[in-house]
């Protein structure tokens, strides 16, 4: 079929990246998650660095060009939102009240409640299903002290193998 349509295989493998890439960023700039095109922003960075001097001018513009659509398409209402006081205000009390729920089920039972269990903790002292919203928190609550403490140095033993930048 690649011989009828006169295209490459190794030509149609890059074209169909490319679009699903292109996809994958539509998808991220309509959910209009702050985090996720902060992360986003910082991939193509450290993409764009890690390239050196090989990168074309085509590519430089390209990169611009979405990094313009996300500021502007995304990053513009994010800060409004995030400069509304009133929003910003109620989202701290929302996470508070939170966290204190969640601290209150753990001294229920300081081991631990068992994982996936924080949720249920909270839907049964709020009467809402509702995700803690802090993963040390959560840990805490479902694995206890102990389980913090040893996913705290899994991070760690990751973070050392891993070496700076992957190298």
């Amino acid at each position: 079929i690649l011989v009828i349509l006169g295209t490459s295989r190794s030509r149609l493998i890059n074209g169909l990246s490319w679009t699903v890439a292109g996809l994958c960023v539509l998808g991220l700039v309509a959910s209009q998650s702050f985090g996720a095109l902060t992360a986003l922003c910082a991939a193509i960075v450290y993409w764009a660095l890690s390239r050196g001097t090989r990168l074309r001018p085509s590519l430089v513009l390209l990169m611009s060009g979405a990094l313009a659509a996300v500021l502007l398409y995304v990053a513009l209402p994010l800060l409004e939102r995030l400069l509304e006081t009133q929003r910003l205000a109620r989202s701290s009390q929302t996470r508070e009240r939170l966290w204190e729920a969640a601290i209150g089920a753990w001294s229920q039972n300081p081991v631990g409640l068992g994982p996936g269990n924080a949720a249920r903790a909270l839907e049964a002292q709020l009467g809402y299903r509702v995700s803690v919203h802090s993963d040390p928190v959560q840990v805490l609550v479902e694995l206890g002290p102990l389980g913090l403490v040893l996913a705290t140095w899994l991070l760690i033993v990751l973070w050392r193998v891993a070496g700076p930048c992957g190298h």
